[in-house]
This record gives structure tokens, C-alpha cells and sequence, in this order.
């Protein structure tokens, strides 16, 4: 019951402040920031969209969602069963997850803090520690029960991942080529960018799913543990060339549409070409890998092949940057 009443509590606070962006933002008057700083910078920012849907609308549905919810199981309390909640805990980890990176992009990105988003980032998060901490459910039960399922999801998201990321990084280095790159491209970027974010949060969440049942086995399997090393490098990698190199270049080249040329700019295209080859080749590693049933080779011996092709990679990516950059300087 307290439960129950915790979160309808949180759904209708949550549900307040998304509805309040969403009236601000429909009648296009300024946000009220309490903290002092620009919300409408955040709030109407190209991050202020996920798979072209609006955030606050996601988050008016989804706390609606958790209200609604919520609400039922006061009243109908055995209708509730451990399946319903174990669903319900996965779907608010998966909103604590969507609102970090939210935050993480106000802080990297923007550099600009939002106080009604952080509201609503800090809402979520109650939300999800409620249900971790208050639900007396045996999780372990459900992942073995719905194992099947969840590695099908893991399946879809490594593939996901792998052709996202296939394709941005050839349009990435194409679009490079010409030392430019147009508004269009960026938002093509962005959105491919986006799904390969999306099919990221889902290996890890289902990831997370086949760990936990198996944990004592896992962390004696090579494979497993290589595993988890490229997909740490994916998420560190895809910070660094999401939230720090990639605003650099777009800041450089959509307003004036003029060619990148002094050397600091190319140093950072070359850093881009980089980054782009270790989250293709890490995506490919990690697919592989999930496609093994098994393998006689040692941790060393996986770690060593996996470095091996990053230096590969990079070292490959640094001679095609540098090709176009000779090409640039003969024009």
C-alpha cells in the first residue's frame, strides 16, 4: 500500500512538470528557472527530442502511466501480481537510465541546467528506488522464467547496434570527407546517433538480466568478461564522441558552411575518424562475442584480439583522415 501510494504521489508530481514544459513550450513562452539558468536552451534543444517524439510527451506518458497504475493497485491490490511489478521495476529502470543521460547531456552538451527537468530527472529516479527498495519480489525467479525472451532482446539490441553504428560511421566519414558537413547530415547523425544510444540501454538492461541469475558462472567465463570490457569501452566512447567531439564539429560547420581549416579542427576530425573506428569495431566485437556459444580461447587471448583490431581500426582511420586532409591541401 505504501507503495502504491508513493508512486501515484510521484506519477502526479512528474506528470505536473512534464505537462508544464509541454504548455510552455505549445504557447512558446519562457520557462521560469528557479536556479537562474536558461531552460529554454535545454528545453528546446535538438536533444529535446527522442526518435522524434517531444521528451515532455514521453514523460507525460509515462508518469500518466505510473499514476494510472499505481492508482489500480490501491484499490485492486490482488490484482497486482509479481509479473505485472516485475515488468513495472524494469520500466522504471529504463526511465532512471533515460533521465541520466538527460542530465548528463545537460551538463556535457548544453552546459546549460534545466530545474524542471532536473525535477523531473530527480522524480524518476524516486520513482525507480521506490520500487527497488519497496517491492518484495524475487527477481531472480522472473529472469530465469524469461530468460528466453530476454535474450532474444539482447540479440536485437547487439544487432541494432552493430548496423547503427555500420551505418554513421561510413555517412560519418563521408560527410567528413569533404571537411563540411550540412544540417541535414547532422540530423541524420543525431537520429542514428539516438537509436545506436537506444539499442546501447537495451544490451545493457537485458544484459543485466542474463547476469544476475548466473552471476557465479559468468565471472569465470572469458567470453562474459571480455564482453562486458567493449561494451564499458562503448558507453565511455560513445560519451566522448556524442557529448564532447561531435557538438565541436557541428559548431564549426553548419552556420557558415565553410571548410574546417586550421590545424586544431583537424586534429579534432582526426580524433572524430578515431573514436567512430573503436565504437564500430567494439560493436562488431560484442556481437561476435554474443553469437559464440562458446570458445577454448582465454580472457588474454579474446582481450588481445580485441585490442589488436582497435589498433587496427584507429591506425586505419587515421591514414583515411589524413588522405583527405592531402586531398583538402591540393585543391
Amino acid at each position: 500500500m505504501i507503495l502504491a501510494i508513493t508512486n501515484v504521489i510521484l506519477g502526479i508530481i512528474g506528470f505536473c512538470i512534464a505537462f508544464y514544459i509541454f504548455h510552455k513550450k505549445s504557447h512558446e513562452t519562457a520557462l521560469v528557472c528557479p536556479i537562474g539558468s536558461d531552460c529554454d536552451a535545454v528545453v528546446h534543444s535538438e536533444y529535446s527530442h527522442f526518435m522524434g517524439v517531444s521528451v515532455e510527451r514521453l514523460g507525460m506518458v509515462y508518469y500518466l502511466l505510473i499514476t494510472i497504475f499505481y492508482a489500480f493497485a490501491i484499490f485492486f491490490p490482488t490484482l497486482t501480481n509479481g509479473l505485472i511489478h516485475f515488468i513495472m521495476l524494469g520500466i522504471t529502470l529504463g526511465s532512471f537510465l533515460f533521465s541520466a543521460y538527460l542530465v548528463s547531456v545537460q551538463g556535457f552538451v548544453i552546459h546549460e541546467w534545466c530545474a524542471w527537468c532536473l525535477g523531473s530527472a530527480t522524480v524518476s529516479t524516486m520513482i525507480f528506488l521506490t520500487n527497488f527498495l519497496l517491492v518484495d519480489l524475487e527477481v531472480t525467479y522472473y529472469l530465469v522464467q524469461y530468460k528466453g525472451l530476454i535474450v532474444i532482446l539482447h540479440g536485437v539490441a547487439a544487432a541494432i547496434g552493430v548496423g547503427g553504428a555500420t551505418i554513421t560511421d561510413t555517412l560519418f566519414f563521408k560527410y567528413l570527407s569533404d571537411k563540411k558537413i550540412s544540417k541535414e547530415e547532422a540530423s541524420t547523425l543525431k537520429t542514428l546517433s539516438t537509436l545506436i544510444w537506444f539499442a546501447l540501454g537495451l544490451l545493457v538492461l537485458t544484459g543485466v538480466g542474463l547476469y544476475m541469475p548466473e552471476k557465479e558462472t559468468l565471472l569465470q567465463t572469458p567470453k562474459f568478461l571480455a564482453k562486458m570490457i567493449a561494451v564499458a569501452v562503448l558507453i565511455v566512447n560513445g560519451v566522448a564522441l556524442n557529448f564532447i567531439v561531435s557538438p565541436k564539429i557541428t559548431k564549426i560547420n553548419f552556420d557558415d558552411q565553410e571548410p574546417i581549416r586550421d590545424i586544431k579542427n583537424d586534429i579534432l576530425r582526426h580524433v572524430a575518424f578515431a573514436l567512430g573506428a573503436v565504437s564500430i569495431i567494439s560493436w562488431y566485437f560484442v556481437f561476435i562475442l554474443g553469437s559464440l556459444r562458446s570458445t577454448n580461447m582465454t580472457f588474454d587471448n579474446i582481450i588481445l584480439i580485441y585490442l589488436l583490431a582497435l589498433v587496427i581500426g584507429v591506425l586505419g582511420s587515421q591514414f583515411f583522415a589524413e588522405h583527405i586532409r592531402r586531398k583538402d591541401s591540393l585543391k
